[in-house]
């Protein structure tokens, strides 16, 4: 027989044609009758089904923990949302209520990935922590300045040159001599950003203070007004650095009758400026040298009462100018704040020590990172006591330099700089923490002289009884 490549042989033919035809001949005893059918795929119930909780099981095993499943995998095994809810917020994220995150008798909701906590009366924050009666520093949405605790809530203040905004929390600046604020020359603009600007409120006539006119930048999206509308300041602080603005526009230089400049100081209001009481009593006649060489005449010196020169102790005193600082031209006051307000919240932050350093008998300005010491661990460095009106700083080279007294340690908090420390009498040159007057520590003294400037002896003598009080 004959055949011819690529051909199929007639017995392959025609085994491949009753293949085909095989299912034709087949059809009727494959399908079954409606009935039959319906009594075949009829579902089974999953409760007390065995063998459909093993085929369950490894539904979900292979779905979901063999490889990542999304929500919708997990809903087709579980057949109702409920389940699937309770299964999914655990495999997404365990289940954070098992820590008792939520404090003084919440209680807490898993969610997926996270939980929400529902506080009981008189608590509130995301995990119930705080009281809506007390203050609490850590807060990002509390005061942005000072609290005050009361019976049924916590009330706000701010610092001199600040009004409360409407939430009655922020603290708007709202004149050009506002303690502690950044001037547009500090600040920038966000990066692509090609508008202007926003001028403060004093800059404008007749302009008011708006929480939507600053930009405001604070970790964990709490948000403080700082510097102008679109402006940022640069958070990151190196430990030798020239800062603009972080301080310096409030720090000053002494000078004498011959114009030699012989201490430093601190302006903590336009018309008032801080330093030692070593200083203030060194000449007679005393002036005030500015960021801007604008040079101030003092008409008066308030010497605290309790100064003791051989010891060194309340080593301040408060020089009264013949007239106002300009600002902010001339200079920026800084902010004051009270010993309890200091301990809690502005000493555990970094700080910023700026005055001048004697290179030969130039006066060199210089400023540094610096960290509070705990006293006792200052005490042991130094080898000193140190008291409750005495702190301690830590920085790169802080001790090992020539300071001149009345350079100043100053603190940002969350959009203002306040004034922690003062350097007393020409520190010794010597490695290790530097020991400051604790200047909180004098906040009822300071407001009681700056209240009432015509009691300031315009010699500096120490004679009134009625400036010294405020520290032991």
């Amino acid at each position: 027989m004959l055949t011819m490549a690529g051909c199929v042989p007639p017995p392959l033919a025609v085994l491949g044609l009753l293949v085909l035809l095989a299912p034709h001949a087949a059809w009727p005893t494959v399908f079954l009758p409606a009935s039959k059918a319906h009594e075949l795929l009829s579902r089974w119930r999953r409760a007390g089904s065995y063998l459909l909780e093993e085929l369950f099981e490894g539904h979900l095993e292979k779905e979901c923990w063999e490889e990542i499943c999304v929500y919708e995998e997990a809903r087709e095994v579980f057949e109702d949302d409920e389940p699937t809810d309770e299964f999914w917020r655990t495999y997404m994220g365990g289940s954070p209520c098992a820590s008792q995150p939520c404090l003084n008798n919440g209680s807490c909701q898993d969610s997926i990935r996270g939980y929400a906590c529902t506080c009981a009366p008189g608590y509130e924050g995301p995990n119930c922590a705080f009281a809506e009666s007390e203050c609490h520093p850590l807060r990002l949405d509390g005061c942005q300045h000072f609290c005050y605790p009361g019976p049924e809530s916590y009330t706000c203040s701010c610092a001199r040159g600040h009004k409360l905004g409407q939430d009655r929390r922020s603290c708007l600046p709202h004149d050009r001599c506002a303690c502690g604020t950044l001037g547009p020359e500090c600040c920038q603009r966000p990066q692509g950003s090609q508008q202007n600007l926003l001028p403060f409120p004093w800059q404008v006539p007749n302009a008011s203070p708006s929480p939507d006119a600053y930009t405001r930048v604070q970790p964990g999206g709490s948000t403080w007004p700082l510097c102008g509308g679109l402006a940022k300041r640069q958070p990151q602080l190196s430990d030798h650095q020239d800062w603009k603005g972080q301080g310096r526009g409030a720090q000053v230089k002494l000078t004498n009758s011959e114009g030699k400049d012989f201490c430093g100081g601190v302006l903590i209001q336009d018309n008032f400026v801080l330093t030692t009481a070593t200083c203030s009593l060194l000449y007679a006649n005393i002036s005030v040298k500015t960021r801007s060489h604008f040079r101030l005449h003092v008409r008066g010196v308030h010497v605290h009462t309790r100064f003791e020169a051989d010891t060194g102790h309340n080593d301040v005193a408060l020089l009264d100018l013949a007239r106002p600082v300009r600002c902010p031209d001339a200079g920026r006051p800084v902010c004051t704040a009270d010993a309890d307000f200091a301990d809690s919240v502005l000493l555990p932050q970094p700080g910023v020590l700026g005055g001048w350093t004697l290179r030969g008998r130039e006066m060199v300005p210089l400023r540094l990172r610096v960290t509070h010491v705990e006293p006792a661990e200052c005490g042991r460095a130094l080898n000193a006591t140190v008291t409750t009106r005495t702190s301690c700083e830590r920085g790169a080279a802080a001790g090992a330099v020539r300071w001149v007294a009345g350079g100043a340690v100053v603190r940002e908090h969350r959009g203002a700089w306040f004034l922690t420390g003062l350097l007393g009498a020409a520190p010794p040159e010597r490695p290790g923490p530097l020991l400051l007057i604790k200047v909180p520590r004098y906040a009822l003294w300071l407001r009681q002289v700056t209240q009432q400037p015509s009691r300031a002896s315009p010699r500096g003598d120490r004679g009134q009884g009625r400036d010294g009080n405020g520290a032991g």
